[in-house]
């Protein structure tokens, strides 16, 4: 992920979140606010993951719940803290 420093001067993650991962949207969305561009690109380097339990891939059941939920109750949370949000296509 490329982004600009000055997105993370003042950026702080979510208090919602429970595991501090996957912290590109979040990324992404501060950047939006603060006007500049995002966008998604199929042109990425190849990525090696190791097969072993880390925070961003785990490998056990409380892990795997942990980062499904809050993947799953951010747009909520988001939506809750002022975002524009069409809930109806939740």
């Amino acid at each position: 992920m490329s982004i600009k420093e000055k997105i993370l001067e003042k950026f702080r993650l979510l208090p919602m979140t429970i595991r501090g991962i996957g912290i590109e949207p979040y990324l992404c969305l501060e950047a939006y606010r603060r006007g500049y561009p995002c966008i998604l690109s199929s042109a990425i380097p190849g990525v090696v993951h190791m097969q072993r339990d880390s925070l961003s891939r785990p490998k056990n059941l409380p892990g795997i719940t942990e980062r499904y939920a809050e993947f799953t109750l951010s747009p909520y949370y988001l939506h809750k803290m002022g975002e524009k949000i069409n809930m109806t296509l939740l």
